[in-house]
């Protein structure tokens, strides 16, 4: 369906060829006559292929002049019975339902171009005259039963019309309950369905900058937290808890509530019970919920003064032994990677008993959670000089360098042809744990450089010759990975060193003849370019690499020399 919240069809302006119109309408007024009629009828293929003509002949009546203006007078009745009447008491047969649902697109289309077309008789745009009557069109079309796209359109069309209305008290009055009414959409079995009332309630109190809607005096707030309590048929009451703590995340994002309203309502509570009653599926859509919330500094304070970190921090540690873990580890991790991406000086400063606990996790299980775990070292190392130093600095409760063991095992693990999960996870994180990182200053930037080299050795001494052999493996899901890590050393002296001492690196790194694929030529340039850009470069290598590794970069990635054939005369 070609149409936003944010942005519907633009006819306020009319055509030049205005003189043509009075054909138009007319033309426009009996194939909207016809496709009435088909609707009622439409009972077979035949009548859903006659039904899709009907609508593209509508829509280039209504498009070939530009933006064609009708009577809001004449028309308005019209569309009011064509969706109370018509779309309300369409049923189509389930054996159409793939075609059914292009065909309900382009029905909300036509509609939405009817409805943007209606002009008052003073030339007004109608929407702008008679809100009530718009508003009350778009909620009958959310009534639309058997008409999923239909209702979808409903819901997007109530928050459009907000787009361009001036913030009155007598504007938000009127908006204030279709808010609340809105939130009936969140229980829809289809998705995008309630996806279309989510948006629409989001963009509606940002347009209106009501920022205490979920304050527990508010209907819509007293609603909201009935909705998740509601009995429902199957599994749909998860996914509604599910939407509804989307719709949280939204308005959370957009400064639309407070933390401290969202605490009192105790929205919270439901999302931190089902690591009580530790039913594991919804217990993984919950981990993914809370995931989300930290995306952003108001959900991470909703967590943090609520419980939740508390709560999962526990839930990891209580379970670390456990079959358990691998069901709902990685989602519950998720967030702690999202953490150590947005916010790595909560990481270093509150979240140190989940650093140990990855540790222990990283090295005795080769899953998806220890996967995570290492993930999550390596996204803190990389984003903050911070998060890299409290790494380096961390000891073990037995007095050991914390990083030591966890770089040891990524090096065996490099060394290895397993294909586990963590073995994967160390060939994508080590070029994130060596990346030269954000520079604060001079100083800093060397000290981080000598982490990232001391780790790298600490990996194993033999590391380097193991990974140029996998750079020249043929299957990309291994090479693109490993020449990842070369590009985290491509910037640094130390990795400067590695590549001038290893016998054939140069002569491989230089041969544009040694790589055919694209995508491997593109990261072998990004690796000389980053080479041929360092300020020590001339420290490591000598002058004639030096002009052939700037001469490659002029050259581009995709240079080929051109080949001289002379041809001799014959005797």
């Amino acid at each position: 369906m070609a149409m936003e919240v944010d942005g519907t069809t633009d006819t306020s302006s009319t055509s030049p060829e205005s003189t043509q119109l009075g054909t138009s309408d007319i033309q426009i007024s009996n194939l909207f006559d016809k496709l009435s009629q088909t609707l009622r009828t439409a009972k077979t293929s035949t009548d859903v292929n006659n039904l899709r003509k009907s609508l593209n002949d509508l829509t280039y009546e209504l498009t070939k002049y530009g933006a064609v203006p009708l009577s809001a007078e004449a028309w308005k009745p019209r569309i009011e019975h064509f969706v109370s009447t018509v779309l309300t008491n369409v049923k189509f047969h389930p054996a159409f339902a793939l075609d059914v649902k292009d065909v309900e697109n382009e029905i909300a289309e036509v509609l939405n171009r009817l409805v943007d077309s209606l002009t008052t008789a003073d030339g007004k745009r109608d929407s702008e005259v008679d809100l009530d009557w718009h508003l009350s069109l778009a909620l009958s079309c959310t009534k639309c039963q058997s008409l999923s796209r239909i209702r979808a359109y409903g819901y997007y069309k109530v928050g459009a019309l907000r787009k361009n209305l001036p913030i009155t008290p007598d504007i938000v009055s009127v908006y204030i309950p279709l808010v609340v009414s809105l939130l009936d959409g969140l229980v829809e079995d289809d998705s995008a369905v309630a996806k279309a009332a989510s948006d629409s309630i989001v963009v509606i109190v940002q347009h209106f900058n009501i920022t205490n809607i979920l304050h527990s005096t508010f209907e819509f707030a007293r609603k909201l937290l009935g909705i998740i309590d509601q009995r429902t048929t199957g599994g749909l009451r998860d996914v509604v808890k599910f939407r509804v703590f989307d719709l949280l995340d939204d308005l959370l994002s957009q400064n639309l509530s407070t933390v401290s309203d969202v605490i009192q309502l105790g929205l919270m509570e439901h999302l931190y019970s089902s690591f009580r009653a530790f039913d594991l599926l919804v217990l993984a859509n919950n981990c993914e919920i809370m995931a989300k919330l930290v995306h952003h500094s108001l959900g991470l304070q909703v967590l943090e003064e609520s419980g939740g970190m508390k709560i999962a921090q526990e839930v990891l540690s209580t379970k670390q032994d456990s079959d358990d873990l691998e069901y709902f580890g990685p989602y519950l991790l998720r967030m702690y990677i999202t953490l150590a991406i947005k916010f790595p000086e909560y990481c270093v400063l509150k979240c140190e008993k989940l650093t140990l606990l990855a540790h222990s996790i990283i090295l005795e299980q080769k899953s998806h959670t220890a996967a995570a775990c290492l993930e999550y070292l390596a996204q803190l190392a990389s984003n903050s000089s911070a998060g890299k130093q409290y790494l380096n600095n961390l000891t073990l409760p037995t007095g050991k360098k914390y990083m030591s063991d966890v770089l040891a095992f990524m090096g065996s693990s490099l060394t290895g042809t397993q294909r586990t999960p963590i073995d994967d996870a160390c060939l994508r994180d080590m070029s994130l744990l060596i990346k030269r990182g954000p520079v604060t200053s001079a100083q800093t930037d060397l000290d981080l450089q000598e982490i990232n080299k001391q780790w790298f050795g600490l990996a194993g001494s033999g590391l380097f010759a193991i990974l140029f052999r996998k750079a020249q493996n043929p299957f990309k899901d291994i090479k693109i990975p490993v020449l990842g890590i070369l590009k985290s050393m491509a910037d640094q002296k130390w990795g400067h060193e590695h590549f001038r001492d290893e016998p054939g690196f140069m002569e491989y790194l230089l041969n544009r003849q040694a790589e055919v694929d694209k995508d491997i030529k593109e990261l072998k340039f990004q690796i000389i370019t980053a080479i041929a850009g360092s300020p020590t470069i001339s420290e490591v290598f000598d002058s004639v690499t030096v002009i052939r590794l700037r001469e490659y970069v002029q050259d581009g990635p995709f240079y080929m020399a051109a080949e001289h054939n002379v041809a001799y005369e014959g005797s």
